[in-house]
Parts: structure tokens; C-alpha cells; sequence
């Protein structure tokens, strides 16, 4: 066997007492002996970390006896430390092998990983064989893992007994909606639009009844345009009405759909069905329809110029829809937080957008920031209105060198304020434009389910905001809800929903 599948360097094993998910009880490397094991590296707020997730699942396909993948959870945000939001991402994303709550980062440090992702491959000796940081592609790494099983399988020393696993999923009950990510309210006021990003579907509700109306996609991922019953999406975000047309960031299936609410009917507009991995692109145009896109999270339209918020590529791109044609509007494609001209700006997964006028407004995640794209002559300008880099997060009011958020992801206009999705502080906020402050507006901080006045209602993880009369609607994603706040008091209920 060759010396590459051998290893010098033995494993690190997993100190004691941390949080394991998925599985009955904690797990060690030698109770693994015989298995080869990749070590996963991530956080759940990270998009790159993200698109890893499909590629792990191919392998654990094409070797289910003889692969074991464990996520390694070192969080970024302070919400993301919490055993229970890690829970909820875990069956939000439909993982399915062992986590491990890496919280003090023990484990990142011990293996010396430097980014989120990274993976690292142990052999069934218990050897570290090989890793690598950022995104990769499955086929990558089948020769390495088939090398590994032929050698160790020769020798006698491979391991095929299945892992005893207890997933996370299986322990919540049915729900008319699972994981909600966005909304979009239709200028009569008279129907909301849920993506029911879980069930993998978009759904129309009567308001004010709440009465379901109309269903397009199917429980189970897929993508498939055509009728309401026959179509397919793949945890869709991002929703927005136009005229007869409801748009949908279709997030893992890295498209752009068009629902025709007269036509019953639904098309792509954008996108491929692939990733793009590269480096946002560059300036020019596109077709849209042969342009691989990466996760893109939120939509807004005006006519039919759709604005999206491509979360994978740190970039917003526009869709000429009657044309077919598409371009970045605004980020380099470079993760950071950089104001300036449209084209040499720089984002980070942006994830929530909305029109105010000449302005779009969108939060930019992973900066913790609302910025705004501003529609100026000669050229669109980007400028950041509350955040100050990646790593710079928190739960603080005031103005723009005081406020902090953690993680927003969505934004909503109205009353001439921007409202803010502040999603893993668990609450909602003010942005004031004209002053530039920003004040809670309702949520107690605690994540949790509790309506009633501003202060004491809680929330958890919301992810989706849309105006609607005298209300601001939420999708308070990871209590499976959709929240209603009156935007003078901030007094909090639940929408009654009926199938």
C-alpha cells in the first residue's frame, strides 16, 4: 500500500464532555478505528461552509459502509455557540452524520484548521492523510478514500459496521411549515407568499384569513419547472411580487424561478442548476439562463428588472427578464465590507434585500451590516449605514460607530425607517436613514416563542420580514411561525395559518 494512505500523524482525539448530535452519545477516534473519517470544520451561519454540505453527502452515498463524516461545529457568532441553534441548523439543513459542538474551538486548534470550511482526512488507522480549506468538489477526493478502503481492506483492517446514529430530524413533529426563510405580501394586501424553505415549496395564504390557496413544489427537494404540482424547488429564500409574477431565489438549486400566478405556472429565469465556484464575476453581461450562479438568498423587482442578492458570490446581480440577461450590480466578489463605487465594492453574503425608492437596502450578513445600493449618477454607489467588518458583531443600539447586529438577514421599508431582521440576537430593529441610529423595536433577546408586548416577545433566529397594513409579518424561521408586529407598538401574535 502506498505511503500516502499511511499517515505520520495520529489523530487528536475528542475531549470530554463536549455536545454530540446525531448519534446516541459522544464518540472517539479509537471506537472509529477502522473507518476512514473526514473531519469537517464549520459554522452554520458560513455559505461556503454551506455548499460543502451537498458535496459530504455524495460521498456518504457512494461509501455508506466504510466513510464516516463528523461536523465539527466551531461557531463564529456567539448564537451559533448555543447547542440549541445548533440543533435547529442541523435539521434546517438536513445533516445527517455526527456533530460535535466544537464551542471552545479544542478541535479546531488541535488540528490546526485556519478556516471555515476545512476538512481533514483520518485513515482507518487513525492517521491524519490529508485536508484542505475552503470549497471542494466530491470527485475530488473518491481516489484518496478508494485508495484508503482497497489498502486498509487488504490488510484486514476495515471496518463496514454501520454507525449507530439518532438523528436530530426525527425528533420534531409534522408542521404545516418548516423553516420558513421569506416573505412577500402582494400590493393588495390580500395574499402572502411563504417560502416554506424546509418543505421545499412556496405557498399563497388569503390575508386576512390565512387560508392556504395555492402550493408549488413538493416535500422533497428537486428541480422541476411546469405546473403547481409537478414543479420542484430547493429550499427556496428569497420571494418578491411583480405584477402577475412572483420571483424566488431558489437557494440550493442555484437559480432564479418565476411563478405566473394567472398561468399557474413555473419557469427559470436564471441560473443553470449548477454552482459557480469562481471569484464573483466580472463586469459584462450574461444569459441568463447559461450562467451558473451560487446561492443566491433574496429578490426584489421593479418592472421586470430583478434585483438578487447571490449570497455564494458576495455579490447583487440584476436580471433583465425580458431579455434574458444578467449582471453583477454591485461587490467585487471578494468576502469583506468596503464602501465605494458599485463595481469595486465588496460584500459578504448578502442575504436580505428591499426597495426604498432609488435606494436598495440589503443586509450583508456576515458583516453584520445594513448597507444600501444607491442608484446615482453616472454610477451606483454602495454605503454602510451600521456594521464595521467581519469579525466585528454584537447586541448595542445607537449610531453608526456604536450599533452592533449579529448576522441580519433580512430588511424591510416603511415609516422611513428600515426594519432589520437582527436574526441571531433574536430580535427586531430600527434604522433611522435620517439619523442614522438604530433602536430595538421588539424582542426580548431570548430565543424563544412568547407573544405579547414589545419588550417581552420572543423570537428565534427570524429570518423573513414584509409589510402588510398597519403590520410588519415575520417568518420566525426556527419556530416553524409566521409572527405579526404592529409597527406603531410592537405588540406581537402569531398568524393563525390553515391548510
Amino acid at each position: 500500500m502506498s505511503d500516502r494512505y499511511l499517515g505520520t500523524v495520529r489523530a487528536p482525539e475528542f475531549p470530554a464532555g463536549l455536545d454530540w448530535l446525531n448519534v446516541p452519545g459522544p464518540l472517539s477516534l479509537q471506537a472509529l478505528r477502522g473507518k476512514v473519517v473526514i473531519f469537517d470544520f464549520w459554522t452554520f451561519c458560513c455559505i461556503n461552509c454551506h455548499h460543502v454540505l451537498p458535496q459530504l453527502r455524495k460521498l456518504e452515498e457512494r461509501f455508506p459502509s466504510e466513510l464516516v463524516v463528523i461536523g465539527v461545529h466551531s461557531p463564529k457568532f456567539h448564537a451559533e455557540a448555543e447547542t440549541h441553534n445548533l440543533r435547529a441548523a442541523i435539521v434546517r439543513h438536513d445533516i445527517r452524520h455526527p456533530v460535535v459542538n466544537d464551542r471552545g474551538f479544542l478541535l479546531f486548534r488541535a488540528y490546526a484548521a485556519r478556516a471555515w470550511p476545512t476538512i481533514m482526512v483520518v485513515n482507518p488507522d487513525g492517521k491524519i492523510v490529508g485536508g484542505s480549506a475552503g470549497e471542494f468538489d466530491a470527485e475530488d477526493l473518491v481516489p484518496l478514500i478508494q485508495g484508503l478502503i482497497d489498502g486498509f481492506d487488504g490488510m484486514g483492517r476495515l471496518n463496514r459496521q454501520p454507525l449507530e446514529s439518532l438523528f436530530e430530524k426525527l425528533k420534531l413533529p409534522e408542521r404545516l411549515l418548516s423553516f420558513p426563510g421569506k416573505l412577500a405580501v402582494d400590493p393588495s394586501g390580500e395574499r402572502l407568499f411563504i417560502a416554506d424553505t424546509g418543505h421545499h415549496r412556496v405557498l399563497q395564504f388569503s390575508l386576512p384569513e390565512g387560508r392556504l390557496k395555492a402550493v408549488w413544489g413538493g416535500l422533497e427537494p428537486g428541480w422541476v419547472d411546469g405546473t403547481p404540482i409537478r414543479s420542484r424547488f430547493n429550499s427556496p429564500q428569497g420571494l418578491c411580487v411583480s405584477g402577475d409574477s412572483v420571483f424566488v431565489a431558489d437557494t440550493e438549486n442555484h437559480a432564479v424561478r418565476e411563478i405566473s400566478l394567472s398561468g399557474r405556472s413555473v419557469r427559470t429565469i436564471a441560473g443553470t442548476g449548477r454552482q459557480n465556484r469562481k471569484l464573483g464575476a466580472p463586469g459584462g453581461s450574461f444569459p441568463a439562463r447559461n450562467t451558473d450562479l451560487s446561492s443566491p438568498w433574496a429578490v426584489t423587482a421593479q418592472d421586470d428588472q430583478v434585483v438578487v442578492a447571490m449570497a455564494g458570490h458576495h455579490q447583487l446581480w440584476q436580471i433583465r427578464v425580458r431579455a434574458g440577461m444578467m449582471e453583477p450590480l454591485a461587490g467585487d466578489g471578494h468576502e469583506s465590507l468596503r464602501d465605494g463605487p458599485a463595481a469595486e465594492s465588496r460584500l459578504a453574503q448578502p442575504s436580505g434585500l428591499c426597495r426604498d425608492g432609488s435606494r436598495i437596502w440589503f443586509a450583508d450578513s456576515e458583516t453584520s451590516a445594513v448597507r444600501s445600493l444607491e442608484f446615482r449618477d453616472p454610477d451606483p454607489v454602495v454605503r454602510t449605514w451600521v456594521g464595521q467588518g467581519l469579525f466585528e458583531f454584537g447586541d448595542e443600539d445607537g449610531g453608526r460607530g456604536m450599533a452592533r447586529l449579529q448576522h441580519p438577514l433580512d430588511v424591510a421599508a416603511a415609516d422611513g425607517l428600515v426594519y432589520i431582521a437582527d436574526s441571531y440576537n433574536h430580535k427586531l430593529k430600527t434604522l433611522d436613514p435620517q439619523s442614522g441610529r438604530v433602536r430595538r423595536f421588539c424582542g426580548s433577546g431570548e430565543p424563544g416563542f412568547f407573544d405579547g408586548p414589545a419588550a417581552a416577545a420572543c423570537f428565534w433566529e427570524p429570518s423573513g420580514l414584509a409589510v402588510w397594513n398597519d403590520w410588519l409579518l415575520i417568518a420566525d424561521t426556527n419556530n416553524h411561525v409566521i409572527r405579526r408586529v404592529h409597527r406603531r407598538t410592537g405588540d406581537t401574535g402569531t398568524l393563525d395559518l390553515q391548510e
